[in-house]
């Protein structure tokens, strides 16, 4: 874990399980950490259960990526104020119940949209992020 110390990583669904997790682990491994997340107020949870310390490295960013103006914004905020992303985790995923068969059409829209675009969308701005600094980034892939 040395090598990503003090370098910026982007967390998507951060604000609870998997991701809130990843994210606090990273902060404790001395990375600088931007969470992102729809819920803002669980991000502010997140940062509150941080020591003072480590809370220092924790940016918590409203995203929807299923959203592109969102994701851009994000990002374009985390390049100006970091200078860019070294570490991407693609985590946020949305799950909804039933058969692909029988479910409306506008769920199945939003979990592809969430699923799959907002991989998309992220990993694309990241990645250029990478290849302007000719960074040795890595992307660990979606893990919901």
């Amino acid at each position: 874990m040395e090598r990503w110390h003090n370098c910026v990583a982007v967390v998507t669904g951060a604000s609870s399980g998997i991701g809130a997790e990843i994210a606090r682990k990273l902060v404790s491994a001395g990375v600088m950490v931007v969470a992102l997340a729809r819920r803002l107020d669980r991000l502010e949870q997140l940062r509150e259960k941080l020591p003072e310390d480590p809370r220092s490295r924790l940016r918590i960013m409203q995203c929807d990526v299923s959203d592109v103006s969102s994701v851009n914004a994000v990002f374009d905020a985390v390049l100006g104020d970091l200078g860019g992303v070294d570490i991407l985790i693609n985590n946020a995923g949305k799950l909804s119940g039933g058969q692909l068969l029988t479910m409306s059409v506008d769920t199945v829209q939003q979990v592809l949209q969430t699923n799959v675009m907002g991989v998309v969308y992220c990993t694309q701005r990241a990645f250029e992020s990478m290849r302007q600094r000719q960074s040795m980034g890595h992307n660990l892939g979606q893990t919901a």
